[in-house]
């Protein structure tokens, strides 16, 4: 029959090449959709959990929960349009489906690399990040979902009918498939959120070819554009290749690197650079390289430095802040109502534009520097307390970076502190930060004398912070330390326990034995030696 019908019976030869370039599609079409199977959870895991985990902090912008419950919704809606749609249309959409999935996919890499740097500059512009949080995973999940309704189309179906899929659910592939997610995930993490995009982004890009060069090899009728996917792919990847070069610039890789938690936003100015990072529920401030503080404990210090000082003063006018116009300071003095004037001089105006910018730093501060009763003042507290007025305040709380260069210590210096010393009213209260008494004693101790040679009684106290470990500093007056007045300002806040405690400070928070302390001067600055010593843990 078979010779009658005018075909030749098939070989044995013959059915085991057909074999054999059955094998040969099944494991070219098994690879490519692990291969995008991988991509895919990545994409899914940047834009609906790492992103957002980043970006929302606790009562910041909308809840974590209802914006994924959303993008969840925004995923299934797009991967079952095409069929929730009418028949000629459907039918119309099914001709092309190769071209489609290409086109969704070169959409879906355009907002995976878009998407971090646009929450980048979000976060520092108020209620911009309210419509990133909504906007990147809502509307990436829905290009997610119709790419993948189009590649059901393009290449499951395929796979299905070819019998590949079997091969798909094998244990070992399964296993280098999970292994892939889970480098990938890793390498994301390390190079921090606007590579990540941009890697992913590439990656995406760069399957749109490969998927052009496998309909070749699989003769389907069903192709991608080769034009299409050759100009799609390097137009992409010249975009990111520009896109690494604006991440470097705005958050360059080392500072990842030297972070434990993803960097969210980064700027400078003429005088210092200030990242933001966010990890476990939280955002850690650093400045110059040094933890300013986190939203673990951000309040702690602050309450700690000012309360005790309000409460021994019996009717405070005008206070005196000298610190980076972070707002926390400012916060709490505002806070009591005795107070008529604050006047906070900064050195760089930095920190002050993302207190009144960034939503978290807002919340923090209770928009403190946007008070009427503030005056805020941009120069360095050294020049400002020697070419200043002449006037006196009741309160001075100093809270400046440490001793860490020559830059800093002069704030540490003998000359500086009796400069302060002339503009405290007679009965008045200084605070000063002093570094760590727990890492840093010989420092400490340095500090303590050099008040003391501007002429102050010092009270030494110590702060347990959950970030940075115990922190220091000196409560300071021209006379014995005042009682406390007015108890019910330290009720309900960390301050009562701070205040309690003052004074105290345990066998390992003191210099070793036989130490001397003396003042640090502006030709002599023993408060740098000592912290640069110990900061490198040469306590010998």
């Amino acid at each position: 029959m078979a010779e009658a019908s005018g075909y030749p019976r098939a070989t044995a030869a013959d059915r085991r090449a057909f074999e054999s370039s059955k094998a040969q599609i099944q494991t070219l079409l098994t690879n490519h959709v692990a291969l995008e199977l991988v991509l895919t959870g990545l994409v899914i895991d940047q834009l609906l959990l790492v992103q957002p985990d980043a970006y929302l902090g606790p009562g910041l912008g909308p809840s974590l929960l209802s914006v994924r419950l959303t993008a969840v919704c925004a995923l299934l809606f797009g991967a079952l349009l095409p069929r929730l749609s009418g028949t000629r249309y459907r039918l119309a959409e099914e001709r092309s489906t190769s071209c489609a999935s290409a086109r969704w996919l070169l959409v879906e890499s355009w907002w995976v690399v878009a998407s971090p740097f646009f929450y980048f500059f979000a976060f520092a512009h108020g209620p911009w990040l309210g419509v990133a949080s909504w906007l990147v995973p809502v509307v990436g999940m829905s290009i997610t979902g119709r790419r993948l309704r189009c590649s059901y189309h393009d290449q499951l179906k395929t796979a299905l009918i070819l019998g590949a899929v079997p091969r798909l659910l094998r244990v070992g592939r399964l296993g280098v498939s999970m292994l892939g997610f889970a480098l990938g995930t890793v390498l994301f993490h390390r190079i921090g959120l606007l590579r990540s995009g941009l890697l992913l982004g590439g990656a995406l890009a760069s399957a749109i070819p490969l998927r052009a060069w496998m309909q070749q090899r699989l003769c389907l009728r069903r192709r991608t554009s080769e034009l299409l996917a050759r100009h799609a792919c390097m137009g992409t990847l010249i975009l990111c290749c520009l896109g690494a070069l604006g991440a470097e610039h705005a958050a360059p890789l080392f500072e990842q690197w030297g972070k434990p938690h993803q960097v969210v936003y980064a700027t400078r100015s003429p005088l210092s650079r200030c990242l933001v990072t966010s990890g476990q529920g939280s955002f850690h401030v650093f400045l110059d390289d040094q933890l300013r503080f986190s939203t673990i404990d951000a309040t702690r210090l602050s309450e700690a430095m000012v309360r005790p000082a309000l409460a021994r003063l019996t009717a405070p006018k005008s206070v005196l802040v000298l610190g980076l116009g972070e707002g926390r300071l400012e916060r709490e003095v505002l806070a009591d109502q005795r107070v008529n004037r604050v006047v906070s001089v900064t050195r760089d105006r930095l920190e002050a534009r993302l207190a009144r910018n960034i939503d978290f730093y807002r919340k923090l501060t209770d928009d403190s520097l946007g008070s009427r009763r503030l005056t805020l003042i941009e120069s360095d507290p050294a020049v400002w307390l020697r070419e200043a007025k002449p006037e006196r305040f009741d309160l001075i709380v100093v809270d400046l970076p440490d001793p860490s260069g020559p830059r800093e210590v002069k704030y540490y210096s003998a000359y500086f502190y009796r400069r302060m010393v002339e503009h405290l009213q007679p009965g008045g209260i200084a605070v000063v930060q002093a570094t760590s008494p727990l890492r840093a004693p010989r420092t400490f101790s340095t500090i303590g004398a050099t008040l003391v040679e501007a002429g102050l009684s010092i009270v030494p106290l110590r702060v347990g912070l959950v970030a940075q470990g115990e922190w220091g500093a000196f409560f300071a007056s021209r006379g014995e330390l005042p009682k406390v007045v007015h108890p019910e300002i330290l009720r309900g806040s960390y301050a009562e326990k701070a205040n309690h405690e003052l004074g105290e400070l345990p066998a390992d928070a003191r210099p070793p034995p036989g130490f001397l302390a003396g003042p640090s001067e502006l030709f002599e600055p023993r408060a740098l030696k000592w912290y640069l010593e110990e900061s490198e843990g040469t306590h010998g």
